[in-house]
């Protein structure tokens, strides 16, 4: 009994002791601790490194730039049409840049439509074009395989300067455009922002935001041409 009793002060002491250990533990100094106030961060992961354009101009007055980087076998090109954008066309005709872009892949001299979308599927390539309201420039956007490059070039070519604007492909569009304009014009958001850029830009070409019905009634194979004919040239690009 002595020697539970014994073991148990023991027990007691020792607790006691560790208690009065911690309570004097000294408070570690902060004074010259260092606040970086932020995660740190490499400075290599800050730097940019842009690599160096080449520019020429071709003879035909086309402005060309290249960036060069080896380190995948893809090449991807735009044509930045400077002088082929919504704010450039006809007061009568809002939407006439966009939609001779989007009828770009539409048809060429010597492709249809689907001729001309089997070939770039069957490159792996993709190639878009488009000419936003409010925009000066109407872009041509082309990529793929460095491989194949001079097929799905010649394709990108071909429909950037020989499209045929075939009548059935384009009735097809303007159905498709009168059903988006008519879902625009139930959309708050759509009628909103079109309120706005009127207040903003008054008289402007850039306070124009859609097509209307009787401009896409109006649009025809002849009216594409002429805008692809007078505004599609190497000078503007």
């Amino acid at each position: 009994m002595r020697r539970h009793r014994s073991i148990a002060a023991i027990i007691l002491a020792l607790a006691v002791g560790l208690a009065a250990a911690v309570g004097q533990d000294v408070a570690p100094d902060t004074s010259r601790v260092e606040r970086k106030n932020r995660a740190p961060v490499s400075k290599e992961v800050l730097r940019v490194n842009l690599p160096k354009a080449t520019e020429r101009t071709l003879s035909n007055g086309l402005t060309v730039l290249v960036l060069e980087d080896h380190r995948l076998p893809f090449i991807s090109l735009q044509y930045n049409i400077s002088a082929a954008g919504p704010i450039f066309e006809p007061a009568d005709l809002p939407g006439l840049a966009s939609v001779t872009a989007q009828m770009l892949r539409e048809g060429t001299k010597t492709k249809t439509s689907l001729q001309i979308a089997e070939e770039i599927a069957r490159l792996g390539a993709s190639l878009s074009a488009s000419s936003g309201f409010g925009s000066s420039a109407t872009v041509i956007s082309a990529s793929g395989l460095s491989d194949n490059f001079e097929q799905w070039f010649a394709v990108t070519n071909d429909v950037l300067l020989n499209p045929s604007f075939p009548a059935d492909e384009l009735n097809r569009l303007k159905q498709r455009l009168k059903t988006q304009l008519r879902q625009q014009r139930a959309s708050p958001s759509f009628l909103s922002n079109e309120m706005f850029s009127r207040a903003v830009y008054a008289g402007h070409p850039a306070a124009v935001v859609s097509s209307t019905v009787a401009s896409i009634d109006a649009m025809t194979p002849e009216a594409l041409a002429k805008w692809h004919r007078e505004r599609y040239a190497p000078q503007n690009a």
